[in-house]
């Protein structure tokens, strides 16, 4: 009877054990898919606006060769770049709602998350510098040798944000890999890029290094508001 009784007990407690791991699974898959959804739209605002940094040289050609049919508002221009920021975080705090949601599940990647915070808010203190030089120039020194300042600033900013793109494709990886790669018994390569230069989310974004990143950040925040 006791022989029974306690093999009663073992198949219960492996069942137990066996639903609770079906919950799991099924919670860290709703996760993945609640936030592969807000990295899709955040990345999408992303290449919205990095298109329009794209454009802004052939809109000032068109402008320069024939101004009164292709008009350059200078004061738009300035509003627009000011809302780019605001969209942009924005963006990046519904991707970061979206973790904090499901953060049990994704506590492992945190540093992967703080990596790409810490580059928009770089693109953004970047896009703040483009704007404040856009505000000290006429729009006809656009055409002049000043023209290299302007293109300098706007490379930089598309350079940030593809790179911040790249990074987001990469942490939508490192997810599905953890949470379904079991289920498939297989895994999706990571991004190879093709310029030796450019590095994956992963390679830049260690523990360690992120853990230093946001002591100095925070430092150099505190100085700035004292």
């Amino acid at each position: 009877m006791s022989i029974v009784f306690i093999q009663l007990r073992k198949t219960r407690e492996d069942n137990q054990i066996l639903k609770r791991e079906e919950i799991k699974k099924s919670l860290e898959i709703n996760a993945f898919k609640e936030i592969n959804k807000a990295v899709t739209n955040f990345s999408d605002i992303l290449s919205t606006i990095s298109t329009k940094y794209l454009m802004l040289p052939t809109d000032l050609r068109l402008h320069m060769q024939s101004p009164n049919i292709f008009k350059f508002d200078k004061m738009k221009m300035e509003s627009e770049i000011s809302d780019h920021r605001a969209t942009i975080y924005k963006g990046v705090a519904e991707y970061v709602l979206s973790i904090e949601a499901n953060e049990i599940s994704v506590t492992r990647f945190d540093h992967l998350r703080k990596y790409i915070q810490f580059k928009v808010d770089d693109v953004a203190d970047s896009i703040m510098s483009f704007q404040n030089y856009v505000a000290s120039i006429n729009a006809s020194e656009l055409g002049t040798s000043k023209n290299s300042e302007f293109n300098k600033w706007r490379e930089k900013i598309v350079d940030e944000l593809q790179a911040i793109m790249g990074y987001l494709f990469d942490y939508r990886i490192e997810l599905m890999n953890y949470f379904l790669g079991d289920i498939f018994v297989s895994k999706v390569p990571r991004r190879k890029p093709k310029d030796p230069k450019c590095k994956i989310l992963t390679e830049v974004a260690t523990k360690e290094e992120i853990e230093k990143e946001a002591e100095m950040r925070e430092k150099k925040a505190l100085e700035y508001r004292q």
